[in-house]
């Protein structure tokens, strides 16, 4: 929820305006957007149903549990790190689509500011854990698959059987649903972080704009 929602989802809100996409389509603030949706998002939701369907499809137990329970931790972090660091190099203009961000060879050089380093050096820090959370996921898909313990068909099955149905479905109606806490607070919480980062955009737009 945090990479997909809270870095990809505003920052690609923003990015769709007209006017803020005109100034910063072409720097390091695009694909820090894509990397917290698709590479971070979407790619941890597929490495779960991996493990999942491992003991579906090829009838073998999970190996290596323990690195299967960090590994999505660790994927994570790397992408978020990777997405904070673009997406904080972006904004002080780091262009994209070059091998010199500085332009140094260029007639007129790019003056960025310091603080690009860091960002950069975020977003390589980022770069490598999110390598080690890849080769982890990889390493347990096949071990798994090629040295896990066999599983029955019986044991993995994803519905009840017919005979048990009646039962489950009594059984599911009187177990007490605990209500989630917190939603509420959390969602105003993020319109407000929405709101800032969003207006934010504007305000230093209003600053670089050249026509007023």
């Amino acid at each position: 929820m945090f990479i997909f929602g809270w870095i990809g989802g505003v920052t690609g809100v923003t990015i769709g305006t007209e006017q803020l996409n005109m100034v910063v389509h072409n720097t390091l603030r695009l694909p820090g957007h894509f990397h917290a949706t698709v590479v971070g998002g979407t790619t941890l939701a597929f490495m779960g149903l991996t493990y999942y369907v491992i003991p579906l499809i090829f009838r073998r137990e999970l190996k290596l549990k323990r690195w299967a329970i960090w590994q999505p931790y660790v994927y994570g972090l790397g992408m978020t790190l990777v997405s904070v660091g673009m997406i904080a190099s972006g904004i002080q203009g780091v262009s994209r689509r070059h091998w010199d961000v500085t332009f140094a060879q260029a007639a007129f050089p790019a003056t960025l500011p310091g603080t690009v380093h860091l960002t950069l050096g975020i977003f390589g820090i980022g770069a490598l854990i999110a390598i080690v959370g890849g080769v982890m996921f990889v390493t347990v898909v096949l071990a798994s698959i090629l040295n896990g313990k066999q599983v029955e068909a019986r044991a993995v099955t994803l519905v009840a059987a017919p005979a048990n149905l009646a039962g489950a479905a009594v059984a599911h109606k009187d177990e007490a649903h605990p209500e989630p806490k917190g939603t509420f607070v959390i969602v105003l919480i993020f319109l407000m972080y929405f709101a800032t980062y969003y207006f934010a955009n504007w305000w230093l737009l209003g600053g670089r704009w050249m026509v007023r």
